[in-house]
């Protein structure tokens, strides 16, 4: 069995995992994520959340939703998912912690500021207003477009740049 999620490249392919737990997510803006695994985040039309992986343990990952903020904190290496894909209607923050791949996918927004600490982060789409910091991770931003951005990243995080209209970028000493 194929699910093809959210009409992109991104197939979740239950042969590698048991199951697919969906989930209808309120409305947020905003999120927090700690994970160790791929996690997919998708301009949509709904708020949404899928996670793959063995029954047992995709029923017992719990996340908040509380004032415009969607929060999920899985760094238990015993946590097996292969993937979690969240579609989202707006998102202006996101934290991206852990070690995980992290994808967010066809954004269109004016505002998006994220933090990444650390985990491999990439972006495509667009975003009128954009600031991006780093101390430690991997940050793909090729597939971005930006027409103001700022960028702070330590020496030791990697950046591959956004396609530039207009803007700025700094590393930290």
């Amino acid at each position: 069995m194929v699910l093809i999620a959210l009409g992109t490249f991104t197939s979740l392919n239950a042969q590698s995992a048991n199951h697919i737990r969906s989930v209808e997510l309120k409305p947020f803006n905003h999120v927090q994520l700690q994970n160790n695994s791929e996690i997919i985040l998708i301009k949509s039309t709904r708020n949404y959340m899928f996670i793959q992986g063995d029954s047992a343990e995709i029923n017992d990952i719990a996340f908040v939703e509380e004032d415009g903020i969607l929060g999920i904190d899985i760094l238990d290496s015993a946590f097996n998912s292969n993937r979690i894909v969240i579609e989202f209607t707006e998102l202006n923050y996101a934290t991206t912690g852990g070690n995980g791949e992290y994808y967010i996918l066809n954004i269109d927004e004016d505002f998006l500021s994220i933090l990444n600490p650390q985990a491999t982060l990439t972006i495509s789409g667009s975003a009128n207003n954009f600031r991006l910091t780093s101390d430690n991770g991997y940050n793909d931003l090729s597939s971005l477009e930006t027409k103001k951005d700022i960028i702070f990243v330590e020496d030791v995080a990697n950046l591959v740049s956004p396609t530039k209209k207009g803007w700025f970028f700094a590393r930290r000493d």
